[in-house]
């Protein structure tokens, strides 16, 4: 699926979009795997603030798209608070969520499907 470009933009720039998909809105960002994610444990971390505004504004999932592989991740806001940690590497306060609990897909809808197998939603 293609995003379209009638986005939102979160609280701080950059660090993400909210973009309505499947009548849901989802906190959407672009990132580098080499550049952006936590090596140990494996992870993908988001402003602490970020999350928070998201979720105050409606969003459910967080989706990323990995532009070094090509592959999408998604994870509930729901599932980043309750399996997420905290995380302090000189950017703000952020949380982390382990791989594990990523729904990954070539598709935005591969990795929302596969975040909802992840929480036994489907």
């Amino acid at each position: 699926m293609r995003i379209v470009p009638s986005f939102v933009r979160a609280s701080k720039p950059g660090w993400g979009r909210l973009v309505p998909l499947r009548g849901r809105l989802v906190l959407y960002k672009v990132v580098r795997a080499a550049r952006h994610a936590l090596r140990v444990p494996p992870a993908w971390s988001f402003d602490e603030g970020v999350l928070r505004d998201a979720g105050a504004r409606g969003a459910e999932w967080v989706v990323l798209k990995d532009i070094d592989s090509g592959w999408f991740f998604a994870a509930s806001l729901r599932t980043v608070h309750a399996h997420g940690f905290r995380v302090s590497r000189g950017f703000g306060e952020q949380r982390a969520l382990p791989a594990r609990w990523w729904g990954r897909g070539r598709s935005v809808e591969e990795a929302i499907n596969g975040a909802m197998r992840v929480e036994g939603l489907l």
